[in-house]
């Protein structure tokens, strides 16, 4: 069959959609489609190892092994659904007048479409490129962002520098430059389980997480305290929240054990590790708690980008956004990274979740665009 650009898109993202990888499941067929449909069109590929679920990186090379070129990357998970709430079947890819619905139908199945397709239009016209193309799929950036973490070594390691990645986060096709880095703590808390009546000759481990919580109310204080000059982000500082508390086991019994989950987000330039040193702080003035980072996303900041807006986005403005990207591991490997990508965030993580076909289309036609500038010049 022979397809146009935009109807391959279209009808690799049907197929895309129809797979349910959800954060949570194992999502080892989806993998395995994206490989064998990359294997006759690339010139080199690292399926990465697997993770205990089965999930994997998927690392892909179109053209000479040489600095230089475009990355365009993306992630392979999607959030999960509650059916009962959609309009329309969640893996079923439903066209409505100028809407395409389904769950990662923004978030970012219709980028990965695009990038597949960009590779079928590449290897159907069989045009050498002068700089490669990588295209990355990575696992778990809806959980602790760990593929993209590793991918991010793996890219240092190897010395891959391209000219620029293009992270595909729904953007709305806007170039963003900037967001905060996240960190998740568990904070643990250990006390004696004894009589209510007993209180005052037990240690109470609720008692501790208050105490805990009030020292960070004051260190988040302090960072307010001192905003950012000229910050675009909202708040213009680095801040902190409580998610969870869950504490003891009985009303008549002093709280034998207590376990707080909560978050930072660095903002650029804050030390994200001094941070959580002063964190920590808090917790050893109190005493009986223990401390573990359970997911860590650095914060980003474009550089060396430059050059790369003037020629592609001229008179875009350098945007900056509230939600985390696998942008900052990239960043950090050392090379030049952007988030662009079709669909609004407005439909992340929703029930009837879905994609406008010309943001989808205008994205494909894009990517075609910088491939040709960065790849084939």
């Amino acid at each position: 069959m022979h397809y146009n650009g935009e109807d391959r898109v279209l009808d690799l993202l049907e197929r895309l959609v129809a797979f349910p990888s959800v954060s949570d499941a194992s999502y080892i067929r989806l993998n395995d489609f994206i490989v064998q449909y990359l294997k006759d069109k690339a010139d080199h590929i690292v399926y990465d190892t697997a993770q205990a679920d089965g999930n994997r990186n998927i690392f892909v090379r179109i053209g000479p092994d040489k600095p230089g070129g475009l990355m365009l990357a993306g992630h392979l998970d999607v959030v999960n659904v509650e059916e009962k709430e959609w309009e329309t079947p969640p893996f079923i890819l439903t066209r409505k007048g100028d809407r395409l619905y389904g769950r990662g139908t923004t978030d970012m199945k219709g980028y990965l479409a695009c990038m597949l397709a960009l590779a079928a239009e590449h290897a159907e016209h069989n045009a050498a490129l002068k700089k490669p193309l990588y295209l990355c799929f990575t696992h778990t950036e809806e959980t602790n962002m760990s593929g993209a973490a590793d991918l991010g070594s793996f890219l240092k390691k190897n010395a891959i520098l391209p000219e620029l990645c293009l992270v595909g986060e729904p953007t709305s096709l806007h170039p963003v430059t900037g967001h905060k880095g996240v960190c998740d703590v568990k904070i643990k808390a250990r006390g004696t389980a004894i009589h209510a009546s007993q209180a005052p000759f037990g240690i109470n481990a609720a008692n501790l997480l208050a105490r805990f919580i009030c020292g960070i109310e004051d260190l988040a204080k302090n960072y307010a305290l001192n905003p950012k000059r000229d910050s675009s982000f909202k708040p213009p500082f680095s801040s902190f929240n409580i998610g969870t508390i869950r504490a003891g086991n009985a009303v008549n019994t002093v709280a034998p054990y207590g376990e707080i989950m909560m978050e930072y987000r660095a903002h650029p330039g804050d030390n994200a590790q001094k941070i959580f040193s002063e964190i920590r702080e808090c917790a050893k003035k109190i005493g009986n708690l223990t401390l573990s980072i359970e997911t860590d996303v650095p914060s980003f900041a474009a550089k060396r980008t430059g050059h790369i807006m003037q020629t592609l986005w001229p008179e875009a403005p350098c945007r900056n956004v509230s939600f985390c990207t696998e942008a900052g591991f990239y960043e950090k490997a050392g090379i030049p990274t952007l988030v662009w990508g079709p669909g609004s965030i407005e439909q992340a993580h929703q029930s009837n979740e879905y994609i406008e076909v010309a943001q989808l289309f205008e994205c494909f036609q894009t990517l075609g665009n910088i491939k040709e500038k960065l790849c084939c010049m």
